[in-house]
């Protein structure tokens, strides 16, 4: 199977309909170290400039010291250390412009009290992110898994329906439903029936007399249970029920012997 995020250092280029922000969240989340592993007066540093950097953002009234920020970045390492970097930028980010559906009130001051409470919203829209961008990966890596058939598989598969159908005919004294007109249009294909007047005629006529039948019962069954009548499209299904004659009587046209010999020797041009 196929490694997706191996594929791609960004999401975005897995995925190119995610928006600019999303992006950022979602691939710093599956790549960034995160807060409560920082280990280096660096990294400490890198979060106490993005503190600071808030204080400005918000106009805040009253001054926030040097030493007053150190403290809010250890607040931050010991109750948000799961996030990382980008997602106290972008929380920032968000509280400024009001991006995260909430009205806080920060008095002034930027507080341990008001840092949790943008903190928390964000860290909803942040999991919805990661949530939703996960489900666009498992879509993807479905669409990627889709394994297409080789020629000798797509062979053995129609010798099986083939075998299937012919068993249903002439065992089972039924006609074959063909879902998805899958022998009708290898007979097509292939012109392994001649399509005359007769052929025409006589589909014409099962048709009829099946839909007559299947609308009747409907109708039968809508009067017991109740229940309203669905109108069939009836030209759809006059073509649907044409086609099954045509390969109910392709079927009926070989024995045991020649359904087998015909499967033996099946190959595709």
């Amino acid at each position: 199977m196929k490694q997706l995020i191996k594929q791609s250092s960004s999401i975005g280029n897995l995925i190119p309909n995610l928006n600019k922000t999303t992006v950022k969240i979602y691939d710093a989340y599956k790549s960034m170290k995160r807060i409560q592993d920082f280990s280096s007066n660096k990294e400490m540093n890198q979060l106490v400039e993005t503190i600071g950097q808030w204080a400005f953002y918000l106009g805040l009234s009253q001054k926030t010291s040097d030493k007053e920020i150190i403290l809010l970045a250890q607040f931050i390492k010991e109750n948000y250390g799961t996030f990382n970097l980008t997602d106290i930028q972008e929380a920032v980010k968000m509280s400024a412009t009001d991006k995260l559906g909430v009205e806080v009130e920060h008095y002034g001051n930027l507080s341990p009290s008001f840092i949790s409470k943008i903190l928390n919203a964000y860290k909803g829209k942040r999991g919805a992110i990661i949530v939703n961008t996960n489900q666009k990966i498992g879509e993807a890596q479905r669409k990627l898994d889709v394994k297409v058939p080789t020629k000798q598989e797509s062979i053995d598969n129609m010798k099986l329906i083939i075998s299937g159908a012919w068993e249903t005919v002439h065992s089972q004294k039924e006609v074959y439903q063909d879902f998805g007109d899958c022998i009708y249009n290898f007979i097509k294909k292939n012109k392994l029936i001649s399509v005359n007047d007769k052929l025409v005629q006589d589909s014409m006529s099962y048709a009829k007399k099946v839909i007559q039948k299947e609308q009747r019962d409907m109708s039968i069954s809508s009067a017991i249970n109740n229940s309203p009548f669905v109108k069939m499209d009836s030209e759809t299904l006059r073509r649907k029920k044409a086609r099954e004659f045509v390969v109910d009587s392709w079927l009926r046209s070989m024995d045991s012997k020649g359904v087998s010999d015909f499967t033996k020797n099946l190959n595709y041009n």
